[in-house]
């Protein structure tokens, strides 16, 4: 249990949290910051220290999908459009490690709606290289099946016809170490008739 000194103070600052932390080893880390998030009506950048500082933590221990989803948590809460920004991406991209695709699409989506009119472009952009990174990253570690799933995905998603065509490229070769004989022949039809 975590002695309860800072945490009684009712306005908890950044510099608080932080020096709190180090005095603590990583899972009475957490167990601060949860209490610290579950107890007060934090200051909103305290607030996003903390969660940020414990998604860190569940990430580092290889808990992306509960990083993702207090990330995310967070953004929907945060009262800046340039932070709840931030936040969604950061979520997005712990989703995805996760291997949860809807609610990574749920988070690019919420960052979308959250940028400025000029920036909607480079947050789908980003959106769609984290998803390529992350597909590139399951090929190179040979995990095909789930690679080819993620590949489809992009295929659905792209309105970009360079992205479009290196995955279907991609996909060609993919299909054919799989053994998928019909859709090697219908993709592979489809990248000639481009």
């Amino acid at each position: 249990m975590v002695k309860r000194t800072t945490e009684d103070k009712v306005n908890v600052t950044e510099t608080d949290v932080l020096e709190r932390l180090k005095t603590l080893v990583p899972l009475l880390q957490q167990e601060y910051l949860e209490n610290l998030l579950k107890r007060y009506e934090l200051n909103p950048d305290v607030r996003i220290l903390s969660s940020r500082k414990l998604a860190e933590l569940h990430a580092a221990r290889g808990m992306w999908a509960s990083a993702a989803r207090i990330m995310s948590n967070t953004a929907s809460s945060s009262e800046r459009f340039s932070t709840a920004q931030e936040l969604y991406m950061s979520a997005a991209e712990l989703s995805i490690k996760a291997g949860d695709y809807l609610l990574a699409d749920d988070n690019i989506r919420g960052a979308f709606e959250s940028a400025s009119p000029g920036d909607k472009a480079r947050v789908q952009a980003k959106g769609a290289e984290m998803f390529l990174n992350e597909a590139a990253d399951l090929d190179r570690n040979g995990k095909m099946t789930k690679c080819v799933q993620l590949y489809e995905r992009i295929l659905k998603t792209t309105r970009d016809a360079n992205v479009s065509k290196r995955v279907s490229e991609r996909l060609v070769v993919l299909y054919q170490k799989l053994g998928k004989i019909q859709d090697h022949m219908r993709m592979k039809a489809s990248l000639e008739s481009q």
